[in-house]
């Protein structure tokens, strides 16, 4: 078992495509310590690789599954604020939403998300960041109605 699989590390440190392949596949086996310490692992050693976003915004995913939400959301923000905007930067924001959403703050919802959703041929992420906002501008209404009524 552990030999095959630092076999395996070993060739892998030495091709990042490869280490990365392997990380995704140990995210979708639901094996998040392994995957982890692999993304972990590809982004210490290529900082600059194209991927190394990517490999941080799994590792958001990946504490986000593991329920560490500071974690998450620095791994998020930190994918959103890149300079360069990744290819990953609107999921980020979906992602960085959906605890936003979780913690019923609808107003950082749609601060969030407003205008990132492409208005022509929208893509399954544009489809989510929609609904997204949606539910919070609904939610966010009912939060005024029942203070409106109250008063």
């Amino acid at each position: 078992g552990m030999l095959v699989l630092s076999a395996v590390m070993a060739f892998a440190a030495t091709d990042p495509e490869e280490l990365y392949r392997m990380a995704v596949e140990y995210y979708k086996m639901k094996d998040y310590e392994k995957a982890m310490d692999l993304m972990r692992q590809f982004r210490k050693v290529y900082p600059a690789h194209s991927r190394a976003d990517d490999a941080l915004w799994y590792m958001g995913r990946i504490y986000r599954r593991m329920g560490m939400r500071k974690e998450a959301v620095s791994a998020f923000e930190e994918v959103i604020s890149l300079p360069k905007k990744s290819g990953r930067f609107k999921l980020a924001s979906c992602d960085l939403a959906g605890i936003r959403m979780d913690e019923n703050d609808y107003e950082g919802v749609i601060e969030l998300l407003n205008g990132l959703a492409a208005g022509n041929n929208p893509g399954r992420t544009d489809m989510k960041i929609m609904y997204l906002l949606a539910k919070a501008r609904y939610q966010r209404g009912r939060e005024l109605l029942k203070m409106y009524n109250t008063e």
